[in-house]
Formats: C-alpha cells, structure tokens, sequence
C-alpha cells in the first residue's frame, strides 16, 4: 500500500513539473534551448483590458508593467516592460507630431518567447514580417488569454510595427491586433483592423527589457523526469 501511495504521488509531482499546462503553473521565465548567457526577451498579453484613448506611449507602458509587477515571477527579473504599440502625439507648440512606433520602441535585439517556454520570433526581423513561430497568447500568469481566440489587443501599428498615420492608439480608430492568437504567417495579432472606436477597451500585448540566461542551465523536464525516476526506484527496492 505505501508503495502504490508512493507511487501516486511522485507521478502527479512529475507530471505537475512536466506539463505546466496540465498543472496551472507559474510562468517560464528562462527559456530552456537558450544557451546560458545570451539574451532574450519575453511577451505576454494582458489580462485586463484599457481603451485607447491617450495618444502617450507611457500610459500603455505602465498599463503593462502594473500586470507584470503583480506577477511575483516577472517581478523577480527586475526588467523594464513596454507595450507593443505604436503612437502618435500633436505638440501645438510646435505644430509637429511625435510619433513612436513599436519596432523602434521595444528594442529587440534577441530571440523573443512568450511564457509557456515557446519563441515567438527569432529577433526584432522575425517578428515584423507578418510570421510568428508561436502565438504571445498567454497573460503575464502564464495563462491562455482566450482560448477562442476572439480578444483583440491595441497596437496602433502595421505588420512591420510601424506607426499607422490616423490609426494609431489615441486615433478615433486605432489599429488593433488578434489577441496573440492570430493564425501565424497573417500578421493579424498585430495588424487586424481599424474599424473600432478608441473607447473600446482591449488587451495589450507587453514585452520585456533585455534578459540574460543564467550561466547555470535551468535544468529540462527530461532531467527531471530522469531525476524522479531514480528516487521511484530506490523507493521501491526499500
């Protein structure tokens, strides 16, 4: 009887540390094929949901980072969180506009993942040219966002992250993207359509700063998997 309680046991510990998804874990913050030392970023798309109706790209970013502040493991990696959007700001002081476009605003210069350990684009090219590896598609908990894909997230840009002239966030009617969850290859999670008031309230999608694979590998579930396997096999010879 001790044995089939151990048994038990171990399996469901092995298969919560094997399938996240199974177990509603907490977000992957290191990716598991990045070599240790380089640099990558990670993406997520917002739980909560804002109307687009501040031309400030500031008011997107702190949108994002508040989501990521809550979330004690993207807390934890001390990093700056932009939104992935695009905006355009009429000084009339000067009679000229400030635009910010979402390409040169979130500065990726390396492999981009989204939580649940799957890269998104392989760089900043990778992810402007209307093909994704793999959906953002999950909150900053390490959730699905919407499982029918349906949601649609702010972004005022093009498929290129450019700023899109009147259709911006803070325009009457902004660009907007699929949720993270367009068909990859179209462009639409970030390039969908303009044909909604920018006092709709939709999901953003936020990306972070620059992060760096710790010098000592997260160990893969294969290892884990080998690791528990021994500790069942001593338990039963006992």
């Amino acid at each position: 009887m001790r044995i089939k309680i151990l048994c038990f046991a171990l399996s469901a510990g092995l298969i919560g540390m094997i399938s996240p998804s199974l177990a509603g874990a907490a977000p992957i913050t290191v990716p598991s094929g990045a070599a240790p030392g380089s640099t990558y970023f990670l993406a997520f798309v917002t739980a909560g949901f804002t109307a687009a109706t501040s031309s400030d790209i500031a008011y997107y970013d702190a949108f994002v980072a508040a989501e990521a502040a809550a979330q004690p493991e993207l807390a934890a990696l001390a990093t700056t969180w932009r939104a992935i959007a695009s905006t355009a700001t009429f000084d009339p002081s000067t009679g000229t506009t400030l635009t910010v476009n979402a390409v040169t605003h979130i500065a990726v210069t390396g492999p981009v993942y989204n939580l649940r350990d799957q890269e998104v684009a392989s760089g900043s090219a990778d992810l402007f040219d209307g093909d994704t590896e793999h959906l953002i598609r999950f909150t900053a908990s390490g959730a699905v966002s919407n499982i029918n894909f349906t949601d649609n997230v702010w972004t005022g840009s093009d498929v290129f992250g450019m700023a899109i002239p009147i259709h911006t966030l803070g325009a009457f009617q902004p660009e907007y993207g699929e949720d993270s969850g367009g068909t990859s290859g179209t462009g639409n999670w970030i390039a969908q359509a303009d044909d909604q008031l920018f006092g709709n309230e939709f999901r953003l999608n936020g990306i972070s700063g620059p992060l760096t694979v710790p010098e000592t590998p997260v160990p893969e579930p294969s290892s884990v998997l080998l690791f528990g396997t021994g500790i069942l096999g001593v338990s039963l010879k006992r």
